[in-house]
């Protein structure tokens, strides 16, 4: 099977959190990594997926080679679950923290 995507997607393990997940009263912090990943998207590695069409909010932490103790939230909507873990599809709009910076969590 041919890959359609039109985004090229890297293979790259980034450890993420689960900030919020609209809906729910009381969303738990989940941590997750990335198994790859793209300006669109990405996959992640759990054994818990969420429903193929939950909203959530991420919080992804940038490497430190190149962005020590950055972060980036945003938002997205699952639209694959398997056994092995979750696609998300990214929402346009993110937030970037230098380090240091104040802790945020993005509003519904």
């Amino acid at each position: 099977m041919a890959d359609r995507r039109r985004i090229q997607r890297y293979d790259l393990n980034i450890p993420a959190l689960i900030i919020d997940i609209p809906d729910v009263t009381e969303s738990p912090e989940v941590m997750l990594m990335t198994r790859d990943i793209s300006a669109s998207g990405a996959f992640f590695d759990t054994r818990q997926p969420l429903a193929a069409g939950t909203m959530l909010g991420l919080e992804l932490q940038l490497p430190d080679r190149d962005y020590p103790g950055g972060r980036v939230q945003l938002r997205g909507t699952v639209v694959r679950s398997t056994p092995a873990g979750m696609a998300v599809s990214f929402d346009d709009d993110c937030r970037f923290f230098a380090a240091g910076e104040v802790e945020g969590r993005m509003e519904n």
